[in-house]
């Protein structure tokens, strides 16, 4: 068992995750951890050192999974929502949402109104004080501008109509 959070051909020892207080998967470059980047079979993650995490490949994910399936990387979107589907919008990927951190990507809500690239944090409009949706530049608001397809609203961090 790793005592220093090194694992696989990263450790002096070929430690194992398993049981560490450091998280019991084992990543690619031979560390400890235990969120996706650590876990998630997309991410490389070494089996023989410690716990994987599967790929969905039935759009489940979490708790709905009956493997506990991550949806990083599957066909279905990187984010896990709140009922155990994997998806790519603001529903499935959104902190404010309760997406599933553990089993994909999810995205902080706003606080300072910038969403997406604007955002120094990819920072989601739902549930926003400034509005659900994600104008093309950036910015969370209400009206058509913010909130319309056709004037390119990013569905990933907010609602669009």
């Amino acid at each position: 068992v790793s005592l220093d959070g090194k694992c696989g051909s990263a450790s002096t020892t070929d430690a194992t995750c398993a049981g560490s207080t450091f998280g019991s998967c084992c990543s690619v470059k031979g560390n400890c951890g235990s969120t996706p980047a650590f876990c998630a079979a997309s991410n490389l993650c070494q089996p023989k050192f410690g716990k994987c995490t599967p790929v969905s490949t039935d759009g489940k994910c979490g708790s709905a999974s009956t493997t506990g399936a991550t949806c990083l990387g599957s066909t279905f979107g990187n984010c896990c929502s709140v009922k155990g589907n994997c998806g790519s919008s603001a529903a499935f990927c959104s902190v404010g949402n309760l997406c599933q951190t553990m089993f994909g990507t999810c995205y902080p809500k706003s606080l300072d109104g910038k969403c997406g690239s604007a955002s120094t944090l990819s920072a989601s409009c739902s549930t926003s004080t400034f509005g659900n949706c994600c104008s093309v530049k950036g910015n969370c608001g209400s009206s058509d501008a913010f909130c319309l397809l056709t004037n390119l609203c990013q569905p990933v961090f907010g609602t669009c109509t």
